[in-house]
């Protein structure tokens, strides 16, 4: 079953099909590192250490595995699209979606993070862990904040 395609013109294009079969719109970022997403990851979660920012990778299953820490936690979640990453900054709920410049972010996962943003906490698609780490140091004038896909900020 192909995809649903939406017209999206901006950083963003929709692709033609679904590499899951499922029928659901996805983008794909245009921006950040061409790094394999598993840097990106490492990145972000050097970047959320040094800023002591408590938080959770989350597996493709919906299930926590590791917090950072050291300690593995597992337990399932029926929620679709779970960002990749949860924490805690500045007592707001942090949601991060990891994908590399290329990468397909899926209307689940932008629903999930518009949730997060609409219930006043932060959820971020990030594709560089260097402009993370500038949002995280409040250094606005070095994000684009015009760089969204509904809504949701791509970093």
């Amino acid at each position: 079953m192909a995809a649903k395609v939406t017209e999206y013109t901006s950083l963003f294009d929709a692709p033609k099909y679904s590499n899951r079969g499922i029928n659901e719109t996805k983008y794909r970022i245009k921006t950040g590192l061409t790094l394999p997403e598993a840097q990106i990851k490492v990145g972000a979660f050097q970047v959320l250490g040094l800023h002591k920012i408590p938080y959770w990778r989350i597996d493709v299953q919906g299930k926590i595995i590791h917090t950072g820490e050291g300690c593995a936690i597992q337990g399932p979640s029926g929620m679709k699209g779970m960002a990749d990453i949860i924490g805690i900054y500045k007592s707001k709920f942090l949601a991060i979606e990891l994908k590399r410049k290329g990468g397909y972010a899926s209307q689940s996962q932008i629903n999930f993070l518009k949730t997060v943003n609409e219930h006043h906490g932060i959820g971020v698609i990030c594709s560089d862990y260097t402009v993370l780490n500038d949002y995280l140091n409040d250094e606005w004038s070095k994000i684009d904040f015009n760089n969204t896909i509904e809504g949701v900020l791509v970093l």
